[in-house]
């Protein structure tokens, strides 16, 4: 069974986020963020009905992310604001500062609660209550910005945070938080940094730095020769014990899909349709006025599996 809602009156969608099996969350040129919930009947979708409509943004949303866990919603925007939801009360918790360009992504840690918000080439990393951690310039080139990101949460009990980015420039970067003991110490990070060529960070008074430590590049993965064009990766996913990354790419109108797998086979496969399941089903419909709960079960599927 097939059972759509008609979003006409939000505008068209442009993210979505499914924090629950029951729940999802769109918005888009609306600036308005919905809460939808499905009503099942023996486990069949009977219904998708509007539960909240959350406002606050004056452009469109452009990046949503949700996190049961802090039971908080995460939504970016092309008028450079983020702002902080309550998911179970559904009401306007806090707003971050203003960043430096439109939202074109945002993620939440599950094991620490970190928020990671992306505007142009910028990666901010944010408490959890919205206070500044870091921030980094992920690239040197003023063409490059950021396209998506996420966390890779390997170990609970890990409190470094690692983040991961996908570029217009084709390339997926990985980084990790540091320490530094003393500002003299700070100093001498920031120049070996300069001195090499990297990504300068701006670290908050307890000295947390993020630091590159892997690039990927699919394209040259793939072919083994470096592109002058690489596709832009809009989309990274990280398994649940961070054994397989997954990188989606956009060459001209197709998708590409890139892993960096150390599971078995079938995990793989399972994971893959998933993912390209849901977000297939996304970029299919994103123009239309109905939301298909295929998007909703497979979403789910995906959480769940890995």
């Amino acid at each position: 069974m097939t059972t759509s809602e008609c979003m006409a009156d939000w505008g068209k969608c442009l993210c979505a986020v499914c924090p629950s099996a029951t729940t999802i969350i769109t918005s888009g040129t609306s600036s308005v963020v919905c809460v939808w919930e499905l009503s099942l009947v023996k486990d069949k979708v009977k219904r998708l009905s509007l539960r909240q409509a959350l406002y606050g943004h004056s452009q469109s949303v452009t990046c949503l992310a949700a996190s049961v866990t802090y039971s908080i919603i995460v939504s970016g925007s092309d008028d450079r604001t983020c702002i902080i939801w309550d998911l179970n009360h559904l009401t306007y918790i806090t707003q971050l500062p203003a960043h430096g360009a439109s939202l074109s992504s945002v993620a939440i840690n599950n094991s620490t609660g970190d928020i990671a918000s992306c505007a142009g080439s910028y990666l901010h990393l944010w408490t959890v209550n919205g206070q500044p951690l870091v921030s980094v310039n992920t690239t040197c080139s003023p063409k490059s910005c950021i396209a998506c990101c996420c966390f890779a949460e390997v170990m609970d009990w890990d409190t470094r945070s690692i983040v991961i980015t996908g570029s217009t420039d084709g390339v997926v970067r990985l980084w990790k938080t540091e320490y530094t003991a003393g500002p003299g110490q700070a100093a001498s990070l920031s120049s070996q940094r300069g001195a090499a060529g990297e990504a300068s960070s701006s670290g908050n008074k307890c000295g947390k730095h993020l630091v590159l430590f892997r690039e990927l590049n699919p394209s040259l993965a793939l072919s083994g020769k470096p592109s002058k064009n690489n596709p832009t990766v809009t989309a990274l996913a990280v398994s649940r014990y961070g054994s397989v990354l997954c990188i989606v790419a956009m060459p001209g109108r197709g998708q590409r899909i890139s892993l960096c797998p150390k599971f078995s086979s079938y995990f793989i496969l399972k994971f893959v349709f998933c993912f390209c399941f849901v977000w297939g089903l996304l970029f299919k419909f994103h123009s239309n006025c109905s939301l298909p709960n295929s998007v909703i079960l497979g979403a789910s599927l995906a959480r769940s599996i890995t």
